[in-house]
């Protein structure tokens, strides 16, 4: 995955702040993203993709072994990943996860992404973020 590229503009995306509407909150995160993003080198790349790559690992792992999305292990993996992007890119909390669930979905470059962790890897992510947004 090019770090960049998966940030498509979309009016689904996490929220920073309170926005007025869908456009608007884009910005705010892509702004947020791109600010905080400015000054990574490829060591912080390297450490963000280890972590992106270990929960994805991990949403693989519980996929395979038939675990449910809404169960407590895979709510707890997608509050794990709501805190990276948190503290890698943007505010987002597990509420924000509904949002990025549905951008993940409409998005297959982000299917292919988390697919490549194990078949099915992206409709248990996408349901185990909807599972925990609904709280």
């Amino acid at each position: 995955m090019r770090i960049g590229s998966a940030h498509p503009s979309n009016p689904r995306t996490c929220s920073v702040g309170r926005a007025t509407s869908p456009v608007e909150t884009d910005i705010r995160s892509y702004r947020e993203h791109t600010r905080r993003t400015a000054d990574y080198g490829a060591e912080d790349w390297k450490r963000y993709h280890a972590e992106h790559g270990a929960l994805c690992a991990r949403f693989a792992a519980l996929a395979a072994d038939g675990a449910a999305p809404d169960g407590a292990e895979a709510l707890q993996a997608a509050r794990d990943y709501a805190a990276l992007i948190d503290r890698c890119f943007y505010p987002c909390d597990a509420a924000h996860l509904g949002p990025l669930a549905e951008m993940y979905e409409a998005d297959t470059r982000f299917q292919e992404t988390f697919n490549g962790f194990g078949a099915g890897t992206a409709a248990f992510i996408i349901k185990a973020f909807r599972a925990c947004a609904s709280g």
